[in-house]
């Protein structure tokens, strides 16, 4: 089993989280708005399963002061991935969800 917050503290690799975004659909947080790590880290501790057959948790979009954290679904299968906040030389894109 999976939960948000572990994957954003693995993504965030020791950076402190400024913020977090989601669209609630499965925590019932207010969609859409900026929230404090400290308010939604509850919720997002909440285990749900990652494998196929359909996301089980929001979407997100958690802020660090380098990068930004999201949520990726392919074919049913999840996970977290981050990119830089801000534009950064030597780091190539890749493509979530597959080729």
């Amino acid at each position: 089993m999976a939960t948000l917050k572990r994957w954003v503290e693995q993504e965030a690799a020791g950076e402190p989280i400024l913020a977090v975004v989601t669209n609630g659909e499965f925590t019932n947080l207010p969609a859409g708005e900026v929230l404090e790590w400290n308010a939604v880290v509850v919720q997002l501790a909440e285990a749900f399963h990652d494998g196929y057959g359909g996301h089980n948790c929001d979407a997100i979009w958690a802020y660090t002061a380098t990068k930004v954290i999201a949520i990726a679904v392919y074919d049913g299968s999840t996970w977290a991935y981050s990119i830089p906040r801000n534009p950064t030389d030597g780091i190539i894109p890749a493509m979530e969800g597959g080729e």
